[in-house]
């Protein structure tokens, strides 16, 4: 009779406890928006690749051979684009290895330190405008403050076309990711930073470890 009374308690369903239930419910709302915004419409753009569409209506969808495929590797502004991408991803590369060195020294044992961490992070937290702004007001051709200096130092033949001369535009680009880019990885990876217990560091050193070991 036990034995038989214990298999009715375990074949009953779990119940869902009211924490469960919404807890289940506010993790459904943000992984609905990644099915429906994020993964659903990549799949769609997937496939058509492979298409060729009029209106963008799916009834007129017919399959082009790899069309598509043909037309961006014999393109040369597919090659431009690629440079571009190298040009940002230079510029985060750049503004990490910032960011981790000056991590390192706003989270040592300096003085004034949380005023060189608030310094770091404004050009961060700058409106785009403003930055905007300021940047064309410093690569401006023909009143730019850059300009400005190289003509003096060099004469009227240094003056650059920052903005209309495409040879200029992605290096003055570049400048500007790395000065507005570190300020974020500063904040977030000197947290980090202060984190790690001091007995490792204190370890290594007995062991022998450099400066740049102990980091």
């Amino acid at each position: 009779m036990i034995n038989a009374a214990a298999m009715k308690i375990k074949g009953k369903p779990k119940r869902i406890s009211k924490e469960g239930f919404y807890g289940t419910l506010f993790a459904a709302i943000p992984l609905a928006g990644i099915l429906f915004f994020t993964l659903i419409p990549a799949a769609v753009s997937l496939a058509t690749v492979f298409f060729d569409m009029r209106g963008s209506s799916f009834d007129t969808m017919t399959w082009n051979n790899f069309a598509n495929f043909e037309t961006v590797f014999t393109d040369t502004q597919f090659y431009h684009s690629l440079l571009i991408n190298l040009y940002a991803t230079v510029g985060s590369m750049i503004s990490l290895v910032i960011a981790v060195i000056m991590a390192a020294l706003v989270t040592a044992k300096l003085p004034a330190r949380r005023f060189f961490k608030v310094l770091f992070f404004l050009p961060y937290i700058c409106s785009t405008i403003a930055t905007s702004v300021m940047f064309k007001w410093l690569f401006n051709t023909n009143y730019g403050v850059i300009n400005d200096a190289l003509i003096n130092m060099f004469g009227e033949s240094a003056r650059i076309n920052f903005m209309g001369d495409k040879n200029w535009f992605m290096p003055m680009l570049l400048v500007v990711m790395v000065w507005n880019y570190p300020g974020y990885g500063i904040v977030f990876i000197g947290a980090a930073l202060m984190a790690v217990n001091r007995n490792y560091y204190e370890a290594a050193q007995i062991d022998g470890a450099g400066p740049f070991r102990r980091f």
